[in-house]
């Protein structure tokens, strides 16, 4: 009988010490995970107003080297812009409505492809600079 209470006794000390830690390590989880202040800048803060921008530059860009006689950067009207005009009967297109185009190298090949023709494309993504990454 005195082991069965030694025993148990102790199994009682086990749990009590497992739920010390156990509170213990939440509590401190919860307590240094929390900031009133943040002293950290918000990189993407304007993120629209910045892409845009950075849009409107680069369709710019694209048009005067076009204008400059430059044949490999190409503009090219969304499909689901084509045809469409304003209720007054003109068409206005912002640069947000089309596609810039390098053209790298002109293929030899005439017609256009069928169906059951492969093409190799790349497509390329930029990020915009940023603090955390100035190559953008």
């Amino acid at each position: 009988m005195q082991n069965n209470n030694k025993l148990r006794m102790q199994l009682h000390r086990f749990l009590f010490s497992v739920v010390l830690l156990f509170a213990a390590i939440t509590s401190v989880g919860l307590l240094s995970s929390c900031s009133e202040n943040e002293k950290d800048t918000d990189e993407f803060a304007n993120w629209k107003s910045k892409n845009t921008k950075y849009w409107t530059d680069l369709y710019n860009i694209t048009q005067q080297k076009i204008a400059n006689g430059d044949t490999s950067w190409k503009l090219l009207l969304s499909y689901t812009y084509q045809s469409q005009e304003k209720r007054d009967g003109t068409k206005s297109y912002t640069p947000e409505n089309y596609i810039i185009v390098h053209e790298l190298e002109k293929g030899t090949g005439s017609g256009s492809p069928l169906y059951t023709d492969s093409v190799l494309v790349h497509y390329q993504g930029r990020l915009i600079p940023s603090p955390t990454y100035t190559a953008g």
